[in-house]
């Protein structure tokens, strides 16, 4: 532990909107992480009226808020998160999002045995996908990785609620590219996979994830639009196998889009594009799963 210089781990939760409940849930679950030393920084991004804390967490010194003017959307909140950090590790934490005990531990031991080995990597874990719409639950453990071509086929893990990873990860990937409102995770990981960039994974469930609202096809299709251009076909960023993958996976995301707004007959096109781009028999372009697994009910979350 970095005793008196400061703490360990810092844990980063964007909030936005309307989450008051939700991010002191989220937070309750950071503070509760033992056999750590951790910070946890707050980013309201730019919510009218401002976030505040309630009452038995206003004067905890672990808690610092950052409050955001105007909303940049979670890219722009992740960053002001890492460059406020005083942690030689960061973690993220979605605001709907919660953790389960010994989640930063478990993690922290895992990353300190790969740090001596140098290089760059990320360690995520297992979380249940929680459905309350649907009353629908999923036990995910997904599958690590170390070549470009997983990172280009989609992104797995949930990097919001269970990212751990040393603050020096992003001196040398950057920082999320604030011109994405969506897929900003995506980008990230696939520049941080070109880099060398490994995950690792915890094969236990670490956190419980919500299933939030859908997001728009026109937002999905603006992403999609600038990623496309950010990794263009003449780059030398990604060979040409990746590349096609990249591209399978765009298809994909604009096509559950379309047919998650109920336009199924126009998600079509975009769906066999992507199998044309990369032909499978899944729907998923990669396995991405160690171990997966269904439960009819959230009554027990």
């Amino acid at each position: 532990m970095n005793g008196s210089e400061g703490p360990e781990i810092t844990v980063i939760i964007p909030t936005h909107q309307g989450r008051h409940r939700e991010t002191h849930r989220a937070l309750q679950s950071a503070l509760a992480q033992a056999g750590v030393s951790l910070e946890v920084i707050i980013v309201d991004d730019g919510s009218s009226p401002s976030f505040a804390l309630d009452e038995e967490f206003s004067d905890d010194p672990r808690v610092r808020i950052i409050a955001r003017l105007r909303n940049g959307g979670a890219a722009a909140a992740r960053n002001d998160g890492v460059r406020y950090a005083r942690g030689n590790w960061i973690a993220f934490l979605d605001s709907d999002d919660v953790w389960r005990q010994g989640k930063l531990l478990l993690q922290l031991a895992l990353a300190t045995r790969r740090n001596s080995d140098g290089g760059l990597f990320v360690v995520a874990g297992g979380f249940r996908l929680v459905d309350e719409r649907r009353q629908h639950v999923r036990t995910l453990i997904p599958s690590a990785a170390s070549d470009v071509s997983s990172f280009a086929s989609g992104c797995w893990f949930c990097p919001g609620s269970t990212a751990f990873l040393p603050r020096t990860a992003f001196d040398i990937v950057g920082l999320f590219d604030e011109g994405l409102r969506r897929l900003e995770d995506f980008d990230w990981y696939l520049r941080f996979a070109v880099q060398g960039g490994e995950l690792l994974v915890v094969p236990d469930v670490l956190a419980d994830v919500n299933v939030g609202a859908r997001p728009s096809v026109a937002a999905v299709r603006e992403a999609v639009e600038f990623m496309v251009r950010k990794y263009p076909e003449t780059g030398h960023l990604l060979s040409g196998s990746e590349r096609r993958r990249f591209r399978a996976y765009m298809a994909l995301e604009e096509a559950a889009a379309l047919w998650n707004a109920g336009s199924r007959l126009s998600a079509l096109p975009s769906l066999a594009r992507s199998w044309i781009l990369a032909p499978r028999r899944r729907l998923h372009l990669v396995d991405f799963w160690q171990s997966a697994a269904a439960i009819p009910s959230v009554s027990a979350r």
